[in-house]
């Protein structure tokens, strides 16, 4: 059973708010028309039952009112006249009536009159009365002929003297009809009212339903990066307010990013600026490294007379330094191609010792006025 419920209550979650809603609303209403149709049914048979029965109550009455004389007189013409004419009244099927001993004096089946049913007779004088409130008369139901009948028996009294008794049949079938037509037309307008409250709860959920995914395909559509959109919810209910609220943190999130847009135009700007800074600086200094690394030949080439060793030795220390500050020159021209994506990589092997060699005299020019500090340069193969 457990299983099944869990079964169930996952099936309900996995709806849409739509059919969720209608379900409870169908549920809620089928709770509520049921009993109410049942109780109206019960109410109405009750009713014409007891109008039915008050109507043959108020006929036996008058019947037994009747027949006194007859009896008294034994008048046998009037109990049989008596006893057709109750036949033409509405669902009665026959009237017995007795004398005081029990002998039929009158019946709506001429053959029975003259005979005797004193056990008939019998239970209609000796019966108890006492716990029918004052009445005269008690019911029987019975059955002929796969038919419902309702038998009303009283005793004849004249000052309480038992002169007689009465037998009244009455055919149910009339009042079972009224009755199962009352309750299928009940039933029908249960389900007319019951479809008509689905339809309108279908409406009001779809009311409720439609600005929900209204909020949820505007999320979906900002979540694409449209934030110009906006959701258009006219109620001014808390979905109405939630949409409004939806809206305007979509355009604090659209100023935002035009914001962000015209902040990264100008830092793209400034880049494009740094790498024009940065080319041009780069040409500008290649021009007098070049006169100096081409001066610095000329020395070391003899060009403005013999040179002693120490010379030498600086002249080509200048031309070393002057050479590793082009390279740098050319870094940053590198810079500004690898920047620009215009870089092409030229990925070749190189001797390190010789990197070392010619970085190795740098590094002993500026701290040569230090004797504490030493300079040593080791290779681990």
């Amino acid at each position: 059973m457990r299983k099944i419920i869990n079964f169930l209550k996952s099936k309900l979650l996995n709806l849409s708010i739509l059919y969720k809603n209608l379900i409870i609303t169908i549920s809620l209403l089928v709770l509520a028309i049921l009993p109410l149709s049942i109780f109206f049914v019960n109410t109405i048979s009750n009713m014409i039952r007891t109008e039915n029965m008050m109507r043959l109550a108020t006929l036996s009455s008058s019947l037994a009112q009747n027949s006194k004389e007859a009896i008294l007189s034994w008048d046998y013409t009037l109990l049989i006249t008596i006893s057709e004419n109750v036949q033409q009244e509405l669902d009665i099927l026959y009237l017995t009536i007795y004398n005081s001993e029990g002998s039929i004096i009158g019946d709506s089946d001429q053959d029975k009159v003259g005979t005797k049913d004193i056990e008939a007779f019998n239970s209609i004088i000796q019966h108890d009365y006492s716990n029918l409130q004052n009445q005269k008369y008690f019911v029987d139901k019975v059955k002929q002929e796969n038919k419902e009948i309702l038998e009303i028996k009283r005793p004849v009294l004249i000052n309480d003297r038992v002169i007689g008794a009465l037998v009244l049949g009455t055919s149910q079938e009339r009042i079972n009809k009224l009755i199962s037509g009352i309750t299928h037309k009940i039933f029908f307008i249960s389900f007319v009212v019951l479809i008509l409250g689905a339809f309108i709860a279908t409406i009001f959920v779809q009311s409720l339903t439609k600005p929900i995914k209204l909020l949820q395909l505007g999320a979906r559509t900002i979540g694409t990066g449209d934030l110009a959109h906006r959701i258009d919810v006219s109620s001014r209910d808390e979905i109405g307010e939630l949409a409004v609220a939806f809206n305007e943190m979509a355009g604090k999130m659209q100023d935002s990013m035009q914001k962000l847009d015209a902040q990264n135009l100008e830092l793209k700007e400034l880049d494009r600026l740094k790498s024009e800074f940065l080319a041009n600086t780069s040409h500008e200094l290649r021009t007098p490294l070049n006169g100096i690394i081409g001066l610095v030949d000329a020395i070391l080439d003899g060009a403005d007379g013999p040179i002693n060793a120490q010379q030498e030795k600086h002249a080509r220390m200048i031309k070393k330094c002057s050479v590793s500050l082009l390279a740098l020159v050319n870094d940053l021209l590198d810079l500004s191609k690898l920047e620009s994506g215009l870089m092409e990589f030229d990925i070749q092997r190189f001797n390190f010792k010789d990197v070392v060699d010619s970085v190795l005299p740098i590094a002993e020019g500026l701290v040569k006025d230090k004797p504490e500090v030493v300079v040593e340069f080791k290779i681990h193969s």
